[in-house]
């Protein structure tokens, strides 16, 4: 067993050969028309638009431009990554008859999961890396004691067999959200939930009982109480896990802030009346703090109430969807214009 992976992959990605990836296979699909009125090569070059202007990022108050690879964040980078990859994947074994061809070989994004012939591991990198070289770099890592893991998951070799279970890097803390935080309780069960099917997906049943032990364990000494954990486990554990979705409720639905205790009556009281109560997430420590997100000054951020005040002692108070400066021109714009419009049209008395 062995894994490989592309280091810093959409920083690497080449998008002159990635676009032209993409219009080979726009150029191919026969249904597009039935789904975009947008032709190959409108599409092709909509996407070297945003990956040619959307390519800057923000460091110290300065703006810079992205030369290589695809930007980080940008929605459509994930998008160009994993089409670059299957042509790589197709390039790398296309008409292949070599000692290195692997016997499995399971891709996720750039993470490699594959079995290779003893001694041929080095010889299927190396290939890999000559494909785009000096473009993209693949890295290895090899099975230790028959064990190799790969994202999250720790995989056994016995014979010709693999079990599975739940991998954790050696400074893995098993800190986990702490029970007396200022949470909702379902947040705090979701937390147990989100574990134990984690634990069902990755283990085999060799390995399961051992997993729930480990996260019991390790939210306890979170504050978790152990009748708490010991509930929500058996429950989640005997909830069918194909079991349809309950039909959406039509009841509106109000957002509010947690505190504790209180959000729990307000709840309830809206249950009773026909509402839908979701808790939205307090600012964290992180958003109070941080200082390097770019913030538009006040007469540039759009939709907004605004009030003018004449010499007259009169105001007029109004609303736009543009920005408060962009308002404030054209009001400028009509007074010098004479227009009929003018600022007293809808006077307020002080």
């Amino acid at each position: 067993m062995v894994s490989y992976d592309v280091k810093d992959l959409f920083t690497s990605i080449p998008i002159p050969r990635t676009l032209t990836i993409l219009q080979s296979l726009l150029d191919s699909d026969t249904s597009l028309g039935e789904r975009t009125k947008l032709s190959p090569f409108q599409i092709v070059k909509l996407v070297s638009f945003c990956m040619r202007e959307g390519n800057y990022f923000r460091f110290q108050g300065n703006f810079f431009r992205q030369n290589d690879g695809a930007p980080m964040g940008s929605p459509l980078s994930p998008v160009l990554a994993e089409l670059f990859m299957e042509h790589l994947e197709q390039t790398a074994f296309e008409g292949t008859d070599n000692p290195w061809a692997p016997r499995l070989f399971k891709r996720y994004v750039d993470d490699i999961f594959a079995i290779v012939k003893k001694g041929q591991e080095e010889a299927l990198l190396e290939h890999l890396n000559s494909i785009f070289p000096g473009q993209i770099a693949f890295t290895i890592e090899k099975e230790l004691d028959n064990k190799l893991p790969f994202l999250d998951v720790l995989v056994h070799r016995r014979g010709t067999c693999l079990r599975t279970t739940v991998h954790r890097k050696p400074t893995h803390s098993d800190r986990y959200l702490h029970f007396s935080s200022h949470h909702p309780m379902s947040v705090k069960r979701g937390v147990v939930t989100g574990m134990v099917d984690r634990a069902v997906t990755i283990c085999d049943p060799e390995f399961l009982n051992s997993e729930l032990h480990h996260i019991a364990t390790a939210l306890q000494k979170n504050g978790y109480p152990q009748n708490f954990v010991t509930s929500t486990i058996t429950r989640r554990l005997h909830v069918p896990r194909d079991r349809p979705d309950d039909e959406v409720s039509s009841n509106p639905v109000i957002t509010i802030p947690y505190f504790s205790g209180l959000g729990e009556h307000l709840q309830r009281l809206g249950r009773q009346r026909g509402y839908r109560v979701y808790f939205k997430s307090s600012p964290s420590l992180r958003s109070l703090v941080r200082n390097d997100k770019i913030r538009l000054p006040f007469e540039d951020r759009p939709g907004v109430v605004y009030e003018i005040k004449c010499g007259c002692n009169a105001s007029y108070i109004g609303e736009t969807g543009n920005s408060l400066l962009d308002r404030f021109r054209d009001h400028m714009k009509a007074l010098n214009s004479y227009s009929s419009y003018n600022l007293s049209r809808e006077p307020i008395s002080p």
